[in-house]
Parts: C-alpha cells; sequence; structure tokens
C-alpha cells in the first residue's frame, strides 16, 4: 500500500442518507488540502451495494466492519486498513464539520494527538440537557480518576500521528474505545495532547445507534478496568 499524508476514517452504520450530506462536504475541504489523502468508511458487517455505489462515486474507500456490528470494531477495522502518517477519525452523522480538519491539522505542530473539544472554553455541544450532563459526568469522573487531564475525553473527532494509534492494541467493543485510545497513547507513548474548542452539532437525519444501557454498562467496566491498571503498573 502506498502512503498517505492523511487518512479519514469514519464509521457509518447504515448511514446512507448522512453520508450523502457529508461525501462531498469532506471532497471539497479535502481537496483544498495540498496533501495526499484517504477516505475510509465503515460499513455495518453487512455490505451494502447502494453505500458501496456512493463511496465509489467520492472515491472514498469502502469497508465492511471486520468483526460484529460494534462501533470499536468499526475503528479496529479503520485504523488496521489506514495508511496514512496522520489519521482523523470523524462522526457519520454530521455532527463533525467537515471545515474543521483544516483546524485540526494546523494545531498538530509537536502534538500527537488534537481532540476537538466540546468542553473547553469556547466549545459547545448542540445536544440535549439530558446528554450533556450524562457526557459531562463521564467525562469528569474519566478524567480525574484517570489523570488524563483531559475536559473532553469521549469526542471522536480526533488527529492522531499514524504509526503511534496503528501502534495500539485496542480491546473495547463500544464507544468507550475512544477513552481506551487516549488512556493508552498517554500510559504507553506519554503521547502531547492538545484540547481545541470545538462546536458540536446535532445529527442531519436518523436516530442514534447509541444504546444508553450498553452505554452505561460498557463505560463503567472500563473505568474499571482501567483503574486497574493504572494501579498495576503505576501510571
Amino acid at each position: 500500500m502506498t502512503n498517505k499524508d492523511l487518512s479519514i476514517i469514519i464509521p457509518a452504520y447504515k448511514e446512507y442518507e448522512c453520508l450523502k450530506k457529508i461525501l462531498p462536504e469532506l471532497e471539497l475541504n479535502l481537496k483544498k488540502l495540498k496533501l495526499s489523502f484517504e477516505l475510509i468508511i465503515i460499513d455495518s458487517i453487512q455490505f451494502s451495494k447502494e453505500t458501496s455505489n456512493l463511496c465509489g462515486k467520492y472515491k472514498a474507500l469502502y469497508f465492511n466492519r471486520s468483526f460484529d456490528d460494534s462501533y470499536g470494531s468499526a475503528i479496529k477495522t479503520g485504523v488496521a486498513s489506514s495508511v496514512g502518517d496522520l489519521v482523523i477519525i470523524m462522526d457519520s452523522d454530521g455532527s463533525h464539520n467537515a471545515g474543521f480538519i483544516c483546524t485540526l491539522l494546523k494545531h498538530l505542530d509537536d502534538n500527537d494527538v488534537v481532540i476537538a473539544s466540546r468542553y473547553i472554553n469556547g466549545g459547545y455541544t448542540d445536544n440535549n440537557l439530558f446528554q450533556v450532563f450524562l457526557s459531562k459526568i463521564v467525562n469528569i469522573i474519566f478524567s480525574k480518576l484517570l489523570g488524563l487531564n483531559i475536559s473532553d475525553v469521549s469526542n471522536s473527532f480526533r488527529i492522531y500521528k499514524g504509526a503511534l494509534l496503528r501502534g495500539l492494541h485496542l480491546k473495547c467493543k463500544h464507544f468507550d474505545i475512544q477513552e481506551e485510545i487516549l488512556v493508552k497513547m498517554i500510559w504507553e507513548n506519554s503521547a502531547k495532547i492538545l484540547e481545541i474548542p470545538y462546536s458540536f452539532e446535532r445529527r442531519l437525519y436518523g436516530r442514534s445507534k447509541r444504546s444508553l444501557v450498553i452505554f452505561i454498562i460498557h463505560y463503567f467496566f472500563s473505568l474499571v478496568k482501567f483503574l486497574f491498571l493504572k494501579i498495576k503498573n503505576g501510571y
């Protein structure tokens, strides 16, 4: 495989309608960059000819999840398929603005990870009050108990040094994989992480695939597991 300057990974579980809107926006913004790039769409485990054809129209690589239909499987499939020196992960529902990619790139400099943060000064989220409350509780607990010193550990919109990201052995199956990435980046690689303010928008179409019960259960068990690792290894 030929290396690229940048890989964009987008987990997209049956998100054809949203992809129709965001793929042309991504194409427009990525063409402005003086970088070679690849656009990687990770669909469900079931092949969709309709979504595959749409990706082909915009020269995006289409993959199905390798293990199961979990979000974690999509992330692991996308990371393993990427060849970019830099890697950006985005949501497929339109909540992550393609125009912000340039801003992430500008702030990378000597950092290993740059997070588009909803919870630092200047950041914002358009979710409802209950979602914001739950998200902030999760972020505060994870950051404080694990010593991460990061305000937004759960937003997936980030840019990474590709080699560091691909070098991680990721195990989480659900949305907690975002916290796992940060924990392992910091603990195993002493990664330098920067947060910059970002305004998070609501999804364009359809309903979220996230189950609140599964979300809470997996975050709880992941927190316990990470705390055990922290104590055991003296992080």
